[in-house]
């Protein structure tokens, strides 16, 4: 190599120059981008339970037709699971295979919506046994807990909200 000094000084004028082309670099813009959670944060669905007071045919109908718009959307709420109905009183007889021509209407819904999975109708066993009634006297579609008040209990614990 003849010249040396010449090569160290192009080198050192390369750096220079460099130096001017290249852009300053912001200290904010060295920090990383914050990154998003990859899970959606969606509102927990509430799940509810059918709440029966006056155990009468009318208030049987109207708790079905509400879960049924609860269940399709209709309403402000919605859920995806089956909406528990307990029966623990007089509105058992409605069901009750030879009252079937005078609730025809009622039982009929509550076919439906069972079939459909949008309600689980459940009857105190407790209260069918100190009347003498047996499952069988009952649709296929019921099903028995052993307290009505003891489940309903149960799935307040659970979370799920009276309607």
């Amino acid at each position: 190599m003849r010249y040396p000094f010449m090569a160290i000084g192009l080198l050192l004028a390369s750096y220079s120059m460099a130096d001017d082309l290249t852009p300053a670099v912001d200290a904010e813009a060295t920090q990383p981008p914050a990154i998003e959670p990859a899970v959606s944060v969606a509102p927990v669905a509430t799940r509810y339970q059918a709440y029966i007071q006056r155990h009468n045919a009318e208030e049987l109908f109207d708790l079905l037709q509400h879960a049924e718009k609860i269940a399709s959307g209709q309403l402000e709420y919605s859920t995806q699971e089956p909406i528990p109905l307990v029966l623990t009183g007089e509105e058992i007889e409605l069901f009750k295979r030879e009252n079937y021509r005078d609730n025809k209407p009622l039982v009929d819904l509550a076919a439906r919506l069972e079939a459909f999975n949008i309600i689980d109708i459940k009857v105190c066993s407790r209260w069918l046994g100190d009347r003498g009634i047996e499952m069988t006297d009952l649709p296929p579609f019921i099903d028995s807990v052993v307290s009505g008040e003891f489940e309903v209990e149960r799935l307040q614990k659970e979370g799920y909200a009276l309607f």
